[in-house]
């Protein structure tokens, strides 16, 4: 939990329910978790209210913020996922996010740069236009469906092209 005058957690918490929120309702924006109530943040608020009849307002009153938790937490549960052990790694990483798992992601693609200099841009640990352009010509590539997505199995499967492509490297 956090202080009440943290505002920057409250809001990063409001952020991550309407992260995992938007992954199965995509009419609701996507959302960078950043602390910062930006434009984004409050579209994504107004249209998850608009969905819910509720005021879209794009302001979190006291029944925005229970009910887009019950339906957070219900989100979690049919990822299996409790509350209290969020983990990013277990949704597809996609435009907009960053933090930790999107760094992993990128340093991935950095590294298999190496091997494919014409396929791969990054954006940092950001999940930006670039990185997307890569894990879309990465998921070409390797003859996957081109989503731009990135899930736990194509995840396991860049790091696996390339350990295949460093111990081809060393061979030689």
């Amino acid at each position: 939990m956090y202080d009440y005058n943290n505002k920057s957690a409250a809001i990063k918490e409001i952020q991550r329910f309407l992260s995992i929120t938007s992954q199965k309702d995509e009419s609701i924006p996507h959302v960078t978790v950043d602390g910062h109530f930006s434009e984004e943040t409050r579209l994504a608020v107004t249209e998850f209210q608009r969905l819910n009849s509720l005021d879209a307002t794009g302001t979190v009153d006291k029944l925005t913020f229970d009910l887009l938790y019950e339906i957070y937490t219900d989100r979690m549960l049919e990822y299996g996922v409790a509350d209290d052990n969020f983990d990013l790694k277990a949704f597809p990483l996609k435009i907009g996010q960053s933090g930790s798992d999107v760094a992993q992601l990128n340093t991935v693609l950095s590294e298999l740069e190496a091997f494919y200099k014409e396929l791969i841009k990054i954006d940092g640990d950001f999940f930006g236009a670039d990185t997307e352009y890569s894990v879309k010509e990465m998921q070409r590539h390797l003859l996957e469906d081109e989503t731009g997505y990135v899930d736990n199995v194509f995840f396991n499967r860049l790091k696996k092209e390339l350990k295949i492509r460093q111990k081809f490297l060393n061979i030689k």
